[in-house]
């Protein structure tokens, strides 16, 4: 269906509360020492200059010092504060991560004259073998028959309809395939284009879809009884994180 289609290093630098600090002792250097030396230089009696200027530095080197000491507790304080975000993003990567499996399934009844079935959207736990996380069924009944499935036995339009969440844990189905609980009942009246080719590019009978742009594609391999019109497909949509 058109509404639910379905999807990480690091590097070593100087930590962020540094710079601040940092940059401040650099500049304090560099303002603080250049103009002396510059006056030493200009001035033919140096000893003289060192001796007025000795003041001068002290109350720099006072006043710096007095800086740095006004500086500690707000450095102490950014610190603090960012090692908490950090050692929770370590517990995080600490965490390995949770693969599941996602994709939809279908069964129904598949003949010349119509189609009805139900289709089920599923979100598996580690990676297709665990508990399922959400299960979200509906059905698919023909409308008419849909034009342009060359090599199709059968294609048809199908309306979703009793759509409901069948199954929900863990962290649910919002999470994991995109649809609010409360909101499930918004799939009813979709339409999509189902149609069946029972040899596919000479691969294989496969369910093929009518996409927006009027083209038909392969969705997954599928079954089909000719005698019965039974009809059953899987599509794995791929194993993404959770």
């Amino acid at each position: 269906m058109t509404r639910h289609d379905s999807e990480l290093p690091r590097s070593t630098a100087l930590p962020l509360w540094l710079l601040p600090a940092a940059v401040a002792v650099a500049l304090a250097l560099g303002c603080d020492g250049t103009p002396q030396d510059a006056g030493s230089d200009a001035d033919g009696d140096a000893d003289a200059d060192a001796d007025q200027g000795s003041p001068d530095v002290e109350a720099d080197a006072a006043g710096d010092a007095e800086a740095d000491a006004d500086d500690d507790p707000g450095t102490d304080a950014d610190v603090d504060s960012d090692s908490a975000p950090d050692a929770d993003e370590d517990r995080d990567a600490d965490e390995p991560a949770r693969i599941g499996k996602a994709g939809r399934s279908g069964s129904g009844i598949g003949t010349a004259e119509g189609y009805s079935g139900t289709e089920r959207m599923f979100f598996i736990g580690d990676e297709g073998e665990g508990e399922t996380i959400c299960s979200i069924t509906y059905e698919l009944r023909s409308t008419g028959t849909a034009a342009g499935c060359d090599g199709c036995v059968w294609a048809f339009e199908l309306v979703v309809g009793e759509a409901a969440v069948a199954e929900e844990r863990d962290v649910g189905c919002e999470a994991t395939l995109g649809i609010d609980p409360a909101r499930v009942g918004d799939l009813n009246g979709d339409h999509v284009f189902y149609g069946y080719d029972p040899e596919y590019m000479s691969h294989g009978s496969v369910l093929v879809s009518r996409m927006e742009s009027g083209a038909w594609a392969p969705e997954c391999f599928a079954s089909w009884d000719a005698s019965s019109g039974a009809f059953s497909y899987e599509r794995v949509d791929g194993y993404p994180p959770y």
